[in-house]
């Protein structure tokens, strides 16, 4: 069984639209696991609607709240699925994606994890945006661990692209101290550390995952603040995973110094956000 992960918190129309883009697709051996972090919007609405129509679902409303990372954590111990897709609440599946999802992990079912393609969209998930080119291309099953956070870097952020293991994912969560990283990566730091302790990852070209830009729920830290956050949180993970005087670290940081802060700049521009954030 494939478990659905969703966290989510006061995204009741964006919460709508992803579980009717599951709901249009959904097979009985998937179980729905939403964690409703102390929303104050029309979200219990969403999920009064929605109940109905999936045969395993779910649902848990946590007060006060968990916040991002800690509510991750609570999804996968809600879960019982064999795999567990963690989905952001402001994505949608793409047509076809579970069940390309689903055919994989029956064809590979002893997988630490997997990664799907994605398509980037505007924030209104209508318009498609221009994405940079990508290190790995084709479907492949990772067995070597650096190769894998190398070629999978510009992907293993994105939430609602993994798929993970959920035994092997408690078997770290159990025996490690994740404090560390509750700062909006907690689940990069977990599959990292999957990644090094059994390499079996696949990546999964099919587009499955419709990715909503322009819409982080860590957009209160304005966008320098987010350009530190994403580099921070990388540097800290692969440091600690892989060790500072590594290859595949310092070719990772040399990658994310580019890759991310020009993401943000187009970002910026994108949003309108004066000049003086490209001087900070």
């Amino acid at each position: 069984m494939l478990s659905l992960c969703i966290p989510t918190r006061n995204r009741a129309d964006c919460l709508h639209e992803l579980l009717q883009s599951v709901v249009t697709q959904y097979e009985d051996d998937v179980e729905i696991v939403l964690s409703d972090d102390d929303s104050t919007d029309e979200t219990s609405a969403v999920i009064d609607f929605f109940r109905p129509r999936f045969q395993r679902f779910k649902y848990e409303r946590v007060s006060p709240a968990l916040r991002y990372d800690r509510n991750i954590l609570h999804l996968v111990r809600m879960a019982q699925g064999q795999f567990c897709w963690l989905f952001g609440d402001d994505d949608r599946m793409e047509p076809g994606g579970l069940a390309a999802v689903l055919r994989e992990l029956r064809s590979h079912p002893n997988l630490t994890g997997l990664t799907t393609g994605r398509i980037s969209y505007d924030s209104t998930l209508s318009q498609l945006l221009p994405v940079r080119p990508l290190k790995q291309t084709d479907t492949v099953v990772f067995t070597d661990p650096e190769e894998a956070l190398l070629k999978l870097l510009d992907r293993l952020g994105f939430l609602s692209c993994q798929i993970v293991n959920r035994q092997a994912w408690n078997a770290i969560v159990e025996s490690e101290n994740l404090e560390p990283y509750f700062a909006g990566y907690v689940q990069l730091y977990v599959i990292a550390r999957m990644l090094k302790n059994a390499p079996r990852w696949e990546f999964l070209a099919r587009e499955c995952v419709g990715f909503r830009s322009d819409n982080d729920s860590f957009r209160v830290l304005g966008m320098f603040g987010r350009l530190k956050m994403d580099v921070r949180g990388y540097e800290q993970i692969i440091g600690d995973v892989f060790g500072r005087k590594s290859t595949v670290y310092r070719q990772a940081m040399a990658e994310i110094a580019v890759t991310h802060a020009r993401h943000h700049i187009v970002m910026a521009k994108r949003m309108g956000v004066p000049l003086s954030f490209h001087f900070h």
